[in-house]
């Protein structure tokens, strides 16, 4: 199948105790791929089985990357149904995935947009499916798996809070020496 189901997610989600083991994970998320016709029979699938389905927002162009599966879901559950790739860095980071065929890392953004200055990156991995009859050069992304990763939660965990401490991130592809992506003033619990 193209992708996992909601029990089995959850069990497998649960099972690895990522809130637990990973400081400042807010969701582990299955997004699926769409081509233009793989997403049409996909919408037209979803309302047959619902009339009122709809997405909570769509790409304008393909691939369309949606929200199949986001845990936990009391927090992350208004991102399924998502066209995620509607969001440009969303977009870049599920495609750079894709193409380069392993696990990376996106610039900071919102990836459920709230208009709150956000400090998130997300881990993506890319999954493939295999066409067995034409070989493994024939596989194709079927979606990603994703890990949406808060920051500044992540830092303040993992930094004693008696050790006063500023954190930066900079792009340093960008081509500019001052490209600073996050800058996170005192982590001390008085800065917090």
């Amino acid at each position: 199948d193209s992708q996992p189901a909601p029990a089995r997610w959850r069990a497998y989600v649960a099972g690895l105790r990522l809130e637990e083991r990973f400081a400042g994970l807010h969701a582990a998320s299955f997004i699926r791929h769409f081509n233009a016709a793989e997403f049409e029979d996909f919408i037209a699938a979803e309302r047959a089985r619902d009339p009122g389905f709809a997405l909570a927002m769509q790409a304008p162009v393909p691939p369309h990357c949606v929200v199949i599966q986001s845990d936990p879901v009391e927090r992350n559950g208004s991102a399924v149904a998502t066209d995620i790739c509607a969001l440009a860095p969303a977009r870049e980071a599920l495609l750079t995935a894709a193409k380069a065929g392993r696990a990376t890392v996106s610039r900071p953004f919102d990836p459920v947009p709230t208009g709150a200055d956000s400090a998130d990156v997300v881990l993506t991995y890319p999954v493939f499916a295999v066409d067995l009859a034409s070989g493994p050069a024939a596989r194709r992304v079927s979606g990603w798996v994703s890990l949406v990763i808060a920051i500044d939660d992540l830092a303040r965990d993992l930094i004693p809070p008696d050790l006063p401490l500023s954190l930066s991130l900079v792009d340093e592809d960008a081509g500019r020496a001052d490209e600073t992506l996050l800058a996170l003033g005192d982590l001390t619990a008085e800065g917090s």
